[in-house]
């Protein structure tokens, strides 16, 4: 695809809880159309954050755009080669995709690997992303961790997934913009 073919990209539903009861416990159906939708401006603005979600639904997607517009470019690396000893204190941002598919016996360790670069550079802001389930299954651990707020990528509804595709949405112009590049198959 061309530069100039190539579609914005469309910033998903994302909600933000202040720790992990909060993203735990909510079970509320999030909606594209929602007028409390996080912006990746939003997302930038964050200290210290997890961004959850299903696999496939644009974690890593998300981090890409937001490395995009980060000056000067930030650390990033897979969680499965993190250590706080090789990671530089120099940057802005440090950001850590795929905890989630560091190895089952390593997952504790990477986590506090990222907890203690942390607090060792709170003026660091650290984005780093993982999976509901696992967050779930290492509440405790995640809850050690001062100040982590969590951002989750919500699914869409069959409801939300029609109205856009029938063009009944009431969503942002360039949402809607998007939509209109996007080849129709019948």
């Amino acid at each position: 695809m061309t530069p100039e073919n190539k579609l914005s990209y469309i910033i998903p539903q994302i909600v933000k809880y202040q720790n992990v009861d909060d993203l735990l416990e909510n079970n509320s159906h999030h909606s594209l159309f929602n007028e409390n939708n996080l912006s990746i401006n939003d997302v930038l603005k964050e200290n210290f954050v997890c961004i959850v979600g299903e696999p496939g639904i644009g974690k890593s997607r998300l981090l890409d755009e937001v490395k995009e517009r980060i000056l000067p470019k930030p650390f990033f690396y897979k969680a499965s080669e993190f250590t706080t000893l090789s990671t530089p204190k120099e940057n802005e941002y440090c950001i850590i995709d795929a905890l989630d598919e560091v190895e089952g016996h390593s997952f504790y360790n990477v986590l506090q690997s990222i907890k203690h670069y942390k607090k060792k550079n709170p003026k660091i802001k650290v984005l780093f992303t993982c999976r509901k389930h696992y967050v779930a299954s290492y509440a405790r651990h995640f809850a050690d961790c001062n100040h982590l707020t969590f951002i989750e990528i919500c699914r869409l509804s069959e409801r939300d997934v029609m109205n856009v595709i029938s063009g009944n949405c009431n969503c942002s112009e360039a949402t809607l913009a998007n939509i209109t590049l996007i080849p129709q198959h019948n």
